[in-house]
């Protein structure tokens, strides 16, 4: 039983971070009805002894099916119904405990559930944090360079009502480094289009502008991406706007005329904020894809020699990357 529940407790967590939400959700299910049974607070019937075989086998079915497509999805509704009426129906008495069960090394007392997992990594921004899955017979870049989006380079949207000064934005931005893409705005309606579109690493945007102002702008991107930075610079804020910034988790406000050297600092530090969410998305991606290999190495075994060597090539491989996106991460 706890050798089960550590199974399901590891792929549920690893699942979340790593984006594979499906799979997240059955193992969080999973591992609910397992802990009920652990603290006795369902009864092992036969019936629910059937459910756990039949969810056991289901969630090695999953990971294996990830393993040889990470684009794969496995259809779980039913089983995941069974695990439902299993846990609501033989409840022997009311449970006030967490959602899911926890080791003696977690912490109890925050638990994240999945909702708010799948807000830190939610399913629209996959495609732009996470890159595409690295092949198993591909050499991972043994650089210290690592390319973490399908960008070349960071970019950065600029949003000002005002021609004269978004110019003068833009100049500064892009002396900061020529190799920003930088994408422009002149009004708020034109802004949410343009993150749609490009999905910037960060947003620097001023506050009044026709259509929609900066805080309505900065509200919509909010309802689709929590945690790209955004920098503020205006002529005009007040102790209202302020409390707003706080609201919306903006990053910095910059007066103007602007200081050019303040500037620097903060789209310096927004980027490297953006680059280092993306490469700690990414990193959870493959130490997931790294747990799957390596648990499927170790069920082929070593009398199948070719599969196991061309299975412990993948391992290292995936390690590789591991190592070298660290090294970037901690760099950056």
């Amino acid at each position: 039983m706890d050798h089960i529940f550590r199974l399901a407790h590891t792929v549920k967590g690893s699942s979340f971070a790593a984006g594979f939400m499906p799979l997240g959700a059955f193992a969080h299910t999973f591992e609910t009805l397992l802990n009920l049974l652990r603290e006795d607070k369902v009864e092992a019937t036969p019936h629910v002894v059937d459910i756990l075989l039949q969810s056991n086998d289901t969630l090695q079915k999953f990971i294996a099916a990830l393993n040889d497509d990470f684009d794969a999805d496995l259809d779980v509704t039913h089983i995941s119904g069974l695990l439902t009426e299993c846990i609501g129906a033989n409840v022997k008495e009311k449970w006030d405990g967490p959602a899911f069960g926890f080791f003696d090394d977690d912490e109890p007392a925050a638990p994240v559930p999945p909702a708010a997992s799948a807000a830190a990594s939610p399913a629209a921004n996959k495609a732009a944090a996470t890159p595409s899955p690295q092949k198993p017979n591909s050499t991972p870049a043994r650089s210290s360079h690592v390319q973490l989006s399908s960008a070349t380079q960071p970019t950065v949207l600029a949003c000002d009502d005002d021609e004269d000064i978004l110019e003068i934005v833009v100049d500064l931005i892009q002396s900061i480094n020529s190799k920003f893409t930088i994408v422009t705005a002149a009004d708020g309606l034109q802004a949410v289009e343009q993150v749609k579109k490009h999905k910037p690493h960060l947003i620097v945007t001023d506050l009044r502008m026709p259509n929609l102002n900066g805080l309505e702008f900065v509200t919509e991107v909010r309802k689709h991406d929590e945690k790209v930075p955004v920098i503020f610079v205006s002529g005009f804020a007040d102790r209202g706007n302020i409390i707003e910034f706080v609201k919306l988790g903006v990053m910095d406000f910059l007066d103007k005329p602007i200081d050019q050297g303040r500037l620097s600092l903060s789209v310096s530090n927004g980027i490297k904020q953006s680059q280092t969410r993306e490469g700690i998305v990414r990193l959870s991606t493959l130490n997931f894809k790294a747990y799957m290999s390596t648990l499927k190495l170790s069920q082929i075994g070593t009398e199948k020699k070719t599969e196991f060597d061309e299975a412990s090539q993948k391992v290292k491989h995936l390690l590789d990357e591991i190592a070298v996106l660290s090294n970037y991460i901690l760099g950056l």
